[in-house]
């Protein structure tokens, strides 16, 4: 991507309609898509302030992978990079 693109995805849940898990929800349901495209994986950024953002992310099962800062085009604000795995290896 892009260095002014932070992450693959971005979302926002209007105020009456926050608290139903509907971004982890959307999150989850984006996932065939992004596979289909040929990803192996969605990087979510998001204000390390954000937190209903980033309980969002762990729902839909992405990681921490790092805290940074998100550059002058997104006001030098501290940044967090969550990734969702698209493929899980399974045990036989």
């Amino acid at each position: 991507m892009p260095a002014y693109c932070l992450g693959h995805l971005g979302y926002a849940v209007v105020p009456w309609k926050r608290g139903k898990n509907y971004a982890a929800q959307a999150i989850m349901q984006l996932c065939p898509l992004a596979q289909n495209h040929g990803l192996s994986w969605i990087d979510i950024a998001m204000g390390i302030d954000h937190i209903a953002s980033r309980r969002s992310a762990e729902k839909a099962g992405a990681i921490l992978l790092r805290q940074f800062n998100a550059g002058p085009e997104a006001g030098n604000q501290e940044a967090l990079l969550f990734r969702l795995s698209l493929y899980t290896e399974t045990l036989l």
